[in-house]
């Protein structure tokens, strides 16, 4: 291989990469269905705290209705869990399982229950 080439290997590698790049923006579908998987067997369907492993918690699930935690904070108690922001240690990080940006899109979900209402 010349090294005339290798830049041109550089560019074609750098474009599949792309799509990729593209997948990891935030968003509501992502977010919904992220949220179906990781949070609502607690918080429940419609965020409410009344999810069907909710009855078997020490520490009820909150309302997700009524918060108006900014998005850091959440951020923060989705990635590190309960026990790491003073709250229920029975809520479990979720940073090893989904990425940063899977995260956001649960809270853009988070934030349609609030106004749901």
């Amino acid at each position: 291989m010349s090294t005339k080439s290798i830049p041109i290997l550089l560019v074609g590698c750098a474009c599949l990469a792309l799509p990729a790049l593209a997948d990891d923006k935030p968003s509501l579908d992502e977010g919904k269905k992220l949220y179906r998987v990781y949070c609502a067997s607690c918080h429940g369907k419609a965020g409410k705290g009344d999810g069907p492993g909710a009855g078997a918690l020490k520490t009820p699930p909150y309302n997700l209705t009524w918060s108006s935690a900014k998005d850091d904070y959440l951020r923060q108690i989705i990635a590190k869990g309960g026990a790491a922001m003073e709250r229920s240690p029975e809520m479990p990080p979720w940073a090893g399982a989904i990425t940063p940006a899977q995260i956001d899109s649960v809270i853009i979900y988070i934030k349609t229950l609030r106004a749901a209402q």
